[in-house]
C-alpha cells in the first residue's frame, strides 16, 4: 500500500450520560492499535491515564462482546470470552466492516464509559502529523471525581454557597471561587498528543518488573522525610515520585544520583544567592516546564484555621506530573518559594525552560531569580499537575 493509498479513521469519542454532552472528534491512521486509539482518546479528552482501561466490541448473535485490552497478569480471562491484546490488534480490523461503533471504558471504579462512533473514512493527509483533535465541547472530568453523577453532585454543590459540603468541595477541586473551574471549557489548542511508544514500555515495565530493566527514578526515603510525614502529615509525595504511572519522568542516572528525597528548608541555612552562584556554576541540562503551587495544609487548617495552618509547597513537572520537590513551610516564612525551587534544581540536576504559576505572589519571587538562572516564569489562569496532585493529597489525608 502507498502513502497516497492509506487512509484515516474519524471517531466521535462522547462521555455518556453526560449533559451537556462532553465529546471529542479524532483523526487516527487506519494502521494504528488499539492502545493508539487509547492514547488518543486519553489526551484528547484530557484524562490522565491513571487507571485501567477496556474496549468493548458487541458481536453478532451473541451478548458476550470482544475485549479489547492491554496484557495484566492479574487477571483471569478464563470464561468470559474474546480478549485480544490492543497492542497487536489494528482498528481497521473491526470498524469501517460490519462495526461502527465500540465501547470505552475508563477507571473500572469510577466508571467512565465511552461511545466511539466511527464517522468516517478519509485520505491521510502527509503533512498533518496524527492523531489529531478536530473539535470537542465541554470539560474533562476531574480524576477519581466519581463518575458521572458524582461529578454532577459536585458541580451542584459549586453553585449553592449553603449546601453544607460546600467548602469541603472547593478544597478538593483546588479552588478558592466557584468560578475558577469551568465544566464548559474546551481549547482544542491545549491538547496535546503523548508519544504512544514510550507510554507503552512505560505500562510494560509496570505490569513485568521482573522481566524489564527500568530506568524510571525511585529514591529512597530518608529520615526527613519520615519526620515530615509523621509531623506535617502533608508530605506524603516525595519527590522523585510519580504520581500518574504512565507519565513517568525519566532522568539521567547523573540526575538521579543527586536527588536524595526531601531536603527540608527549616534547617538549611544557606544564603539563596550563594546558592544561585553555585547553580550558575554548572552547566545543568533543561527540563521543560516545571509548576510551582501552594495550598494550605489540610490538617493544620482543620486544627487552628486557614491563617494558621502550615503551607504545601509544591514543585512538579508540569507534562509528566514527576514531583520535583515538595516542602512544608510556616505560613508567615518568607522566601520559601526559592527555597524550594533551588532545592528541586539541586536535587534534580536540572534548570527549568519555563516555570508556571497562578499565584501573584510566587509570580514576583521567582522573577527576582528567573534571569539569573535564565528561565521564564508565566502567570497563568490555570495549572494542570498541581491540582490533581493536591486533590489527592486531600483525599489521602481526608
Amino acid at each position: 500500500m502507498t502513502i497516497k493509498d492509506k487512509k484515516v479513521f474519524q471517531f466521535k469519542v462522547s462521555l455518556e450520560c453526560s449533559k451537556p454532552l462532553i465529546w471529542r472528534r479524532i483523526l487516527i491512521p487506519e494502521d494504528a492499535s488499539f492502545f493508539d486509539l487509547h492514547m488518543a482518546i486519553q489526551d484528547s479528552m484530557g484524562w490522565l491515564d491513571y487507571h485501567l482501561h477496556c474496549f468493548y466490541i458487541s458481536q453478532k448473535r451473541t451478548t458476550m462482546p470482544i475485549i479489547v485490552r492491554l496484557p495484566n497478569p492479574e487477571f483471569d480471562d478464563d470464561g468470559i470470552g474474546i480478549v485480544l491484546d490492543e497492542r497487536l490488534e489494528k482498528i481497521a480490523s473491526h470498524f469501517n466492516r460490519s462495526i461502527k461503533q465500540c465501547k470505552y471504558e475508563y477507571d473500572f471504579g469510577d466508571g467512565w464509559s465511552h461511545t466511539v462512533l466511527f464517522e468516517n473514512e478519509l485520505p491521510l493527509d502527509i503533512n498533518v502529523k496524527y492523531p489529531q483533535c478536530l473539535a470537542g465541547k465541554n470539560a474533562c472530568p476531574p480524576e477519581d471525581s466519581g463518575g458521572i453523577w458524582g461529578y454532577e453532585d459536585k458541580l451542584k454543590i459549586l453553585n449553592n454557597p449553603k449546601h453544607p459540603e460546600y467548602k469541603e468541595v472547593l478544597e478538593w477541586f483546588c479552588i478558592d471561587e466557584p468560578s475558577e473551574f469551568d465544566p464548559a471549557e474546551f481549547d482544542l489548542n491545549e491538547i496535546e498528543f503523548r508519544d504512544t511508544d514510550e507510554s507503552l514500555k512505560e505500562y510494560m515495565k509496570r505490569s513485568y518488573p521482573s522481566e524489564n530493566k527500568t530506568d524510571c527514578v525511585s529514591y529512597p526515603r530518608s529520615k526527613t522525610d519520615e519526620v515530615l510525614d509523621t509531623q506535617h502529615h502533608g508530605c506524603l509525595f516525595g519527590i522523585g515520585m510519580v504520581h500518574r504511572p504512565i507519565r513517568t519522568q525519566r532522568v539521567s542516572s547523573t540526575s538521579q544520583s543527586n536527588c536524595r528525597g526531601i531536603r527540608t528548608s527549616l534547617s538549611n541555612k544557606s544564603d539563596s544567592s550563594e546558592r544561585i552562584a553555585l547553580l550558575m556554576q554548572k552547566n545543568l541540562p533543561r527540563m521543560g516546564r516545571w509548576e510551582i503551587a501552594q495550598r494550605a495544609d489540610p490538617i493544620t487548617e482543620k486544627t487552628f484555621g486557614k491563617d494558621l495552618a502550615l503551607i504545601l509547597n509544591l514543585v512538579v513537572h508540569e507534562e509528566s506530573y514527576f514531583i520535583l520537590n515538595t516542602y512544608v513551610s510556616p505560613p508567615a516564612e518568607e522566601g520559601s518559594v526559592v527555597k524550594v525551587l533551588l532545592e528541586a534544581i539541586s536535587n534534580n540536576s536540572a534548570l527549568p525552560n519555563i516555570v508556571l504559576t497562578k499565584d501573584k505572589k510566587i509570580f514576583a519571587e521567582l522573577e527576582s531569580i528567573a534571569g539569573s538562572l535564565d528561565f521564564k516564569v508565566l502567570l497563568v489562569n490555570k495549572l494542570k499537575a498541581s491540582p490533581q496532585i493536591f486533590r489527592d493529597m486531600t483525599r489521602l489525608l481526608g
